[in-house]
């Protein structure tokens, strides 16, 4: 079977591009970057290796049996999207472990709202600011989609058999390369 007739199925890594639009049919994200909306993908499609828990489980369903040039469309309640609200994810943290996205240093003070960057012993992670003080700054951990009901219109892109690595590592591997490759020291899988 060549690459362009395959289905999604368990051990296939599948790429597509995507809109997020929220209950009132706003659009949230755009894959491919449209002014409209903001692109967390840099205007690529996404990548993941399906039947291995990388992508929600409603997605995956979505695009099940699905293959190249295909479109699919999946509207996820909260509890099967980005869940409900914890008050539990808001917390205090010094400043210097703030930054904005891209490991942009802040500027001035931050306003209410701002999604950042905090340093994290597990490595950085998105929050929202609640409020700044002189050397601390509140954050919400809380996903911005929580408690939303979303829909995700997708469009496959390619859809090829997951290499021996990808399924050993339980994610897929950008094509031009191996996550544990040796002669370039790249080794994302540690």
């Amino acid at each position: 079977m060549t690459e362009e007739n395959i289905n999604i199925a368990k051990d296939t890594v599948v790429t597509f591009h995507y809109t997020l639009k929220d209950a009132a049919g706003t659009e949230l994200e755009n894959s491919r970057g449209s002014n409209a909306s903001k692109s967390i993908t840099g205007g690529e499609p996404v990548l993941y290796l399906h039947g291995y828990k990388g992508m929600m489980a409603g997605i995956e369903a979505g695009l099940e049996s699905k293959s190249a040039g295909e479109t699919a469309s999946v509207t996820l309640g909260p509890d099967d999207a980005y869940g409900r609200y914890d008050e539990k994810s808001k917390g205090r943290v010094p400043l210097k472990n703030v930054k904005l996205p891209g490991q942009q240093t802040i500027k001035g003070k931050l306003k209410p709202g701002t999604v950042v960057e905090v340093q994290t012993k597990q490595g950085p992670r998105e929050a929202t600011v609640i409020k700044q003080g002189l050397k601390s700054v509140d954050i919400d951990t809380n996903h911005p989609y929580v408690e939303m009901t979303l829909t995700f219109n997708m469009e496959v892109v390619a859809v090829r058999a997951a290499t021996d690595d990808e399924k050993q590592h339980g994610h897929a591997h950008a094509a031009s390369s191996s996550c544990c490759d040796t002669n370039t020291k790249n080794n994302c899988c540690d």
